[in-house]
């Protein structure tokens, strides 16, 4: 019984993938498109996975951006460096890279995603709408007005940007419930079922002796 009682606290589910605290966190800006939410009341929304973005995002002046449309699409490559596009039904397509069409050297942009906060940066580029903004560093708007979002790295359970035994230790403890220092980030649970467990304990063990590539 007691077993059961540690799995239990090591499977405590996560908040939503995109404003995980519920507090905000869900927009970005474009001066032709006004806000673009990411966690709207109605819809799905959108969210971080380890290869792709999903879902959709709503905009005040065009409406529905899907971020995974047939033809395309938002490509994450697992390290928080995003490229692709996303599309539009009133404006087209949406350009999250400028690696997407080897265009860097000419204007050199993209969105990227905070390992160890979860917080959106950089700039996405519709042809007809110009930019979308998702680093406010200098930028006068309301508070919390940024993208977060609970993914993490596959195993990077103490959320600071590699997966090392201080994971696996940190994954240890919570199964056993002890206390601990630092927190585990439940986004960077291994299989999807949104919890930390003796899986993400060998999935960093495996990483950490070279057994498991990343």
């Amino acid at each position: 019984m007691a077993a059961l009682g540690f799995f239990m606290f090591a499977c405590t589910a996560f908040g939503a993938n995109i404003d995980p605290n519920n507090d905000g966190h869900r927009y970005a800006y474009g001066g032709n498109v006004g806000w673009c939410n990411f966690k709207p009341a109605e819809g799905p929304g959108a969210a971080v996975e380890d290869t792709r973005l999903t879902g959709l995002i709503w905009s005040e002046n065009i409406g529905w951006i899907k971020l995974d449309p047939d033809f395309g699409g938002v490509f994450h490559d697992g390290k928080g460096n995003l490229s692709g596009y996303a599309w539009s039904e009133n404006t087209g397509w949406i350009e999250f890279s400028c690696k997407t069409n080897n265009t860097c050297d000419t204007v050199n942009f993209g969105v990227t995603i905070d390992v160890t906060t979860g917080l959106f940066a950089g700039y996405a580029w519709g042809e007809n709408i110009g930019w979308i903004k998702f680093d406010f560093a200098g930028f006068a708007n309301p508070a919390g007005r940024f993208v977060e979002t609970a993914w993490r790295i596959n195993g990077d359970v103490n959320s600071d940007g590699v997966v090392s035994l201080a994971d696996a230790i940190l994954t240890l403890q919570v199964v056993a419930a002890s206390s601990t220092e630092t927190p585990a980030h439940y986004g960077a649970d291994v299989n999807g079922n949104q919890c930390i467990g003796m899986e993400e304990a060998a999935y960093v063990l495996q990483r950490v002796s070279g057994v498991r590539g990343e």
